[in-house]
C-alpha cells in the first residue's frame, strides 16, 4: 500500500494501541483519538505535530438539522509536519436520492491509503446500516449534536463494476484500487447479502461475466456482466439492479 500523511498517522495510532488488543479494539481506540485530533497533538514516534479537522459549510441554511440542508458540505483536512492537505469532502452524492457521498479533495494513486472505517466497538450490533464487522461508525449522540463522521469512511456510497474505485479490507483500511482525481466521488462495493428468489433466502452475490448476453431476473435486460447468487448460481442481476438493491438496503 502506498503511504501518505494520513496513513502514517493511522499507523502511529495503531502502534500506540498496543499489541495485546485485537483489530476491532484498536479501531475503536483510534476512533476516540479521531474525535480529539482537531487540536494539534505531538506524535513522538513521528517527530511531528498532527491535526485532523473538518470544515462545515451550509449556504443557504433552510433547516436546523444540518443534514437536511442540500448545500451541506464538510471537508476533512490533514495537517502533518506543518503542511495542510485537503483530503476528503462530504456532500450530496451524485447518485439520485443517494444522500451524502464522499469525494476526493486530493488525487490518489492506485493502491494509496485513502481513509479508514472508524467507529465504536459493537459486539452485538442491532443497526447494520452503519455497522461493518463489529464497528458502528455512526453511534447515537445526544439530540441536537452532529452525528460523528470520523474520517468519512462510512459515508462512501455503494458502487459496482467499473464504478468501484476504493476497497476496504479486514483491517478497516480503505485504499484506492485505481487512480482517483480531485473531485471524483468514491465508491466501494458493499457486497451485502441480498434476497435470492431461487434459494428463498438472503445470500451473497458474486461478479459474473457471461459469454453471451444473459437476462437480468429483476428488470429483464440482457447484459454481459452482472452478479449471480453464490449458492444456487441461478438468480442473476445486472449491475444496475444489483446497485439499486444495495442502495435500498442502505436506507
Amino acid at each position: 500500500m502506498r503511504e501518505n500523511a494520513l496513513f502514517e498517522i493511522f499507523s502511529s495510532l495503531k502502534k500506540f494501541c498496543g499489541k495485546d488488543l485485537n483489530i476491532h479494539q484498536k479501531i475503536a481506540f483510534i476512533s476516540q483519538f479521531a474525535t480529539e485530533l482537531c487540536f494539534p497533538t505531538y506524535f513522538t514516534d513521528l517527530g511531528a505535530q498532527v491535526k485532523i479537522y473538518k470544515t462545515l459549510y451550509i449556504n443557504p441554511v433552510i433547516s436546523v438539522n444540518v443534514y437536511d440542508n442540500p448545500s451541506f458540505c464538510s471537508e476533512l483536512i490533514v495537517s502533518f509536519k506543518g503542511e495542510e492537505h485537503p483530503w476528503l469532502t462530504m456532500k450530496a452524492s451524485t447518485i439520485k436520492n443517494g444522500g451524502f457521498g464522499v469525494f476526493a479533495a486530493r488525487s490518489f494513486a492506485e493502491g494509496e491509503f485513502v481513509t479508514c472505517y472508524l467507529g465504536v466497538l459493537d459486539l452485538e450490533p442491532q443497526d447494520v446500516t452503519y455497522t461493518f464487522k463489529k464497528i458502528n461508525a455512526a453511534p447515537e449522540l445526544p439530540q441536537g449534536e452532529l452525528k460523528e463522521d470520523y474520517w468519512f469512511g462510512h459515508r462512501i456510497n455503494h458502487g459496482s463494476g467499473d464504478k468501484v474505485n476504493v476497497t476496504v479490507n479486514e483491517s478497516y483500511t480503505i485504499k484506492s484500487c485505481k487512480e482517483i482525481r480531485i473531485g471524483e466521488e468514491l465508491f466501494v462495493d458493499y457486497n451485502r447479502q441480498l434476497y435470492c428468489t431461487g434459494c428463498n433466502k438472503e445470500t451473497d452475490f458474486f461478479p459474473k461475466k457471461t459469454r453471451k448476453r444473459k437476462c437480468c431476473d429483476r428488470c429483464g435486460k440482457y447484459v454481459l456482466y452482472g452478479k449471480k447468487c453464490c449458492d444456487c448460481e441461478k438468480n442473476f442481476l445486472c449491475l444496475e439492479c444489483y446497485d439499486l438493491e444495495q442502495i435500498d438496503a442502505e436506507k
